[in-house]
């Protein structure tokens, strides 16, 4: 016998792990091939019992059902873990167990079809009624559901063999779409052309859908405008996109700067950021407000990724919960509750922000960040307050108590306590931002608005001098006054 031979019976006869995906969810669908790889394995793990059923009927006996957790691996033994369609990307448990067997130094032998969703396609014809091009390049697994984010397009789900794998299903989708949302479940061993296959909601998930693993579901698109939909693909590969670039930064032979950065240290560089994006937005230049969105945004991938280095979340863990996020606390996009407007939409997230954050003893403005600008920290309390009911009926409250502290104000000012005088002021401030709150106005929009007056007329006052090649100081306060006022009626 030659050494080449030797060699092949030695690979042959090596320990091996098979994944096997069986081309249909019937017996007659398994190939002679993959039948004597089935019968010859000391052990087949399935993921649920009519899988094993499927294979009991063409007489493979060592079959074993697993949970999520497949057990560990024989490294000795020819173990075959078998299930429909495409195991290694649509069954949660393959990935464990390719990672062990990869480990104890096996042999991993794939054999699979096309997934579920194909062969479906095939039994339905070619009046193939649904969005989403090839379904099989749509496909996803319950793991790979559960772990990204949809924009709202049609996708397929197969690999359903248990009821945690129904149910991680029915999670992750009513995350990401209305609990109203039609779906539809196919049988692809029944499936006929024409089948429009069973319609449910969302919401009805767990209790419709039958676990064992020969079942899809087709969740269609959201009602999306064209510019959203056009949008959602190349914004998800960006976002890819710019993490690898900043994990690349912070990685070896990276950026020194990078690599040095911290939570703490980077802190002042975000603050500083969103001054300016709020500067931009202010002064409405869309060239100017992407720019700075992006700087923004890559404040928030460096923090994400340092905290990924330290493994303490991911850049998947950030946006899914901010996904989570935003679909309970807009019930009336996701769960069917009924608003009147957007002053009901304010009550109802702060409603559900207050059950999810405050525990016993937790104040209703421990949320309110110390670090804002002083006028939005007293806004954001008084919004607090007033949906408990600690507010004025309308801003004839505030305007009357504004008369008062300014009275307040004007005696602590004539008694020349500087303590007082400095408390005054702070309250006649507070009660100003209340009643720009009361107008649907922004204190600090407002203020905002009368810096940059000040600003651009004081700026006139300086060209004025220069014009007449003095210094400013040399200027008289009436000389000022008269520029200001011109400046102010536009001459």
């Amino acid at each position: 016998m030659s050494d080449s031979t030797d060699l092949q019976n030695e690979r042959e006869d090596a320990p091996h792990l098979y994944v096997v995906g069986l081309p249909g969810v019937s017996p007659k669908d398994v190939a002679q091939p993959t039948l004597e790889i089935l019968c010859s394995a000391d052990v087949v793990m399935v993921p649920s019992p009519y899988v094993r059923d499927v294979l009991t009927r063409v007489g493979v006996t060592r079959v074993e059902v697993v949970d999520a957790e497949p057990p560990a691996i024989d490294a000795r033994s020819c173990t075959v873990y078998c299930s429909f369609g495409a195991p290694t990307s649509t069954d949660v448990r393959v990935r464990k167990l390719r990672k062990e067997a990869f480990a104890c130094g096996m042999q991993i032998d794939v054999r699979e079809s096309h997934p579920l969703t194909w062969h479906l396609r095939r039994r339905l014809g070619e009046g193939w009624p649904f969005e989403g091009g090839d379904p099989g390049l749509r496909c996803l697994s319950p793991m790979q559901l559960s772990a990204g984010l949809s924009g709202g397009e049609a996708q397929w789900v197969e690999g359903l063999y248990s009821d945690r794998d129904i149910s991680a299903v029915g999670e992750s989708l009513r995350r990401q779409y209305p609990h109203s949302h039609a779906v539809r479940m196919f049988d692809v061993l029944a499936a006929f052309p024409g089948d429009g296959g069973e319609e449910f909601t969302l919401k009805c998930v767990e209790s419709r859908v039958q676990p064992g693993g020969r079942f899809v579901l087709y969740i269609p698109g959201l009602d999306l405008p064209r510019m959203a939909r056009d949008d959602l693909v190349p914004a998800g590969q960006a976002a890819s996109g710019i993490w690898g670039v900043v994990h690349r930064l912070r990685a070896p032979g990276g950026c020194p700067w990078d690599q040095k950065q911290t939570h703490r240290t980077l802190r002042p560089f975000l603050l500083e950021e969103c001054h300016e994006l709020a500067a931009a937005l202010e002064r409405g230049d869309a060239v100017e407000v992407e720019e700075e969105l992006g700087d923004v945004l890559l404040q928030v991938v460096l923090h994400a990724v340092i905290a990924c280095e330290r493994g303490e979340f991911g850049a998947a863990d950030v946006m899914m919960t901010l996904a989570q996020k935003m679909t309970e606390r807009h019930p009336h996009v996701f769960a069917g509750l009924e608003v009147s407007g957007a002053d009901d939409v304010e009550t109802n997230w702060e409603k559900i922000k207050s059950k999810s954050s405050n525990g016993a003893g937790r104040s209703h403005l421990a949320g309110i960040p110390e670090t804002l600008p002083a006028l939005l920290q007293a806004e954001k309390m008084q919004s607090v307050a007033s949906r408990v009911g600690f507010d004025w009926d309308d801003v004839r409250g505030p305007a009357d108590k504004i008369d008062e502290e300014a009275r307040e104000f004007s005696r602590a000012l004539k008694s020349g306590d500087g303590e007082v005088t400095g408390e005054e002021l702070g309250d006649l401030l507070f009660s100003l931002v209340n009643a720009a709150r009361h107008l649907n106005l922004s204190a600090e929009t407002e203020l905002l608005g009368a810096v940059e007056k000040f600003r651009s007329r004081f700026a006139a006052i300086e060209q004025e001098a220069e014009r007449r090649g003095s210094e400013l100081d040399e200027m008289t306060l009436t000389e000022m006054d008269e520029i200001w006022e011109r400046k102010k009626r536009g001459k």
